[in-house]
């Protein structure tokens, strides 16, 4: 048997993406996941859509505390810009989505 050694400073994590974590609650505009779900719900694995997903947008501070007792010491993530902009025209961000983001990647 092989055994392996990484080196000091290794980055152990875990990677996710905005539509797998955010879900679909109080984001003002659909995503594309969002638009496809509403579609096309068969194309889903037992058709579930992103109002089940992993609710990390609200649980986000339990999913860290995991993350650490296993002793991961990175995080990657994309942030749906559906839910981070209110208004498309003028670029203007919805304030209750900052914080929360804001914190997650603190």
């Amino acid at each position: 048997m092989n055994r392996y050694q990484f080196p000091e400073g290794f980055f152990w994590g875990a990677a996710a993406s905005g539509p797998q974590t955010e879900g679909f609650a109080n984001k003002p505009h659909r995503s594309i996941w969002d638009s496809w779900y509403a579609e096309q719900p068969n194309r889903f694995f037992q058709q579930i859509g992103p109002q089940k997903v992993c609710e990390t947008y609200s649980k986000y501070k339990e999913d860290v505390a995991l993350m650490k007792q296993t002793g991961f010491n990175s995080f990657r993530t994309s942030i749906q810009w559906s839910r981070l902009i209110d208004d498309f025209e003028t670029g203007t961000p919805k304030r209750r989505s900052c914080p929360v983001l804001q914190q997650l990647l603190r």
